[in-house]
């Protein structure tokens, strides 16, 4: 997200002015909440903020105790009672919110290290941070990175946890979280049509690539630039399995020279700009593509959004990526039948011996 962008930024220029600095990490969820877990506020002690926990309804409570904060909590929301909200908070969000707090201080950056490993050095990582403690063997705010195998404390919970959650034990509860580096999205093209979507994605927080053989201005503002020929429709550009890729050349010659690199893959999503019948032209004039590649293109690209504009195809193009990435069937939010974030997992897991728990990151 650009708002983990925003506080890496951020928490480098405080350590280099000494100011000191706290965070705020939402990490349970029970009922409704604007934010999920993984949300973050990071404030400085002068009252500067960036980020955020909640649509604006906790932000001022837990500024409050950000500022005075000496020592890791972990504090409660319960925005569906009226009688033990905290001053400042909003109700009627009719959820529980549990939020952490820590200082940070440049020898201790809490996520900090793993969040710019995930969106500088696009490194995966999972871990889970004690967040609370009946037990000093398991110190609050101690990192545990996960890799899936191994002995000691929470492997044996970890195996059972797929996604961002929530474990507890009658010794300690621990958040468990997947730091994964920002959607890439690669666009093959250089029209001006360009430029709204990638200015779009880049306001997520996306990393935008764009594989072009004419260098223009539409392209400044993109993370990436590859220059492509005739010959090498692909070079100088890496693609990733989990990488977004959308084919905006406006040349149907080209982007027969380039579909046959793509049609074999197994992309999150590829999605082309023009009518279905020119998509299924793609597929039946590439060689070595199988059948069933059709079905896996999103052609026309984009949601169904009365487009009609550069800003708005590049929403509705934007929109779409974010949807199959969450693997989410495209509806209002008003005809689902469920909630729309499901409750945070809780599992339980025995304590194990101390001595068996590399307490370290």
């Amino acid at each position: 997200m650009a708002e983990t962008s925003d506080i890496l930024e951020a928490f480098s220029a405080l350590t280099q002015e000494g100011t000191p600095s706290a965070l705020a990490t939402v990490v349970r969820v029970s009922g409704s909440s604007y934010r999920r877990p993984g949300a973050r506020l990071l404030a400085a002690a002068d009252g500067r903020s960036w980020g955020s926990i909640s649509g604006g309804c906790l932000e001022r409570d837990v500024l409050r105790k950000l500022r005075n904060l000496t020592a890791p909590i972990l504090v409660r929301y319960d925005t569906s009672d009226d009688d033990t909200a905290a001053p400042g908070v909003a109700l009627g969000c009719q959820g529980l919110i549990d939020i952490f707090l820590e200082p940070l201080t440049a020898e201790s950056p809490g996520p900090i290290l793993f969040l710019r490993r995930a969106q500088v050095d696009r490194q995966s990582t999972r871990v889970a941070t004690i967040v609370s403690s009946s037990d000093s063997n398991y110190p609050v705010a101690v990192r545990l990175p996960f890799t899936g195998g191994g002995e000691g404390i929470l492997f044996e919970a970890f195996r059972c946890i797929q996604t961002t959650s929530y474990l507890e034990t009658t010794s300690f509860s621990a958040f468990v979280e997947h730091f994964a580096p920002p959607q890439r999205l690669i666009l093959f093209g250089s029209g001006p049509d360009l430029r709204p979507v990638i200015a779009l994605a880049q306001s997520l927080g996306w990393h935008v690539t764009v594989v072009t053989s004419q260098l223009s201005p539409a392209l400044n503002n993109a993370d990436e630039v590859c220059r492509s020929t005739d010959d090498e429709p692909l070079a100088g550009v890496t693609i990733p399995d989990d990488a977004a890729v959308v084919l905006m050349t406006h040349n149907y010659a080209r982007d027969l020279q380039i579909a046959p690199h793509l049609l074999n893959r197994p992309l999150k999503y590829l999605g082309i700009l023009g009518p279905r019948r020119r998509a299924e032209r793609l597929v039946l004039e590439s060689r070595g593509i199988p059948a069933d590649a059709l079905s896996r293109i999103h052609a026309p690209v984009g949601l169904d959004l009365g487009a009609d504009t550069p800003e708005s195809i590049a929403l509705s193009i934007i929109a779409e990526v974010q949807a199959v990435s969450s693997g989410r069937r495209q509806m209002s939010l008003r005809d689902r039948t469920g909630p729309i974030y499901p409750d945070t997992h809780i599992a339980s897991a025995k304590p194990y011996a101390p001595n068996s728990c590399p307490l370290s990151a």
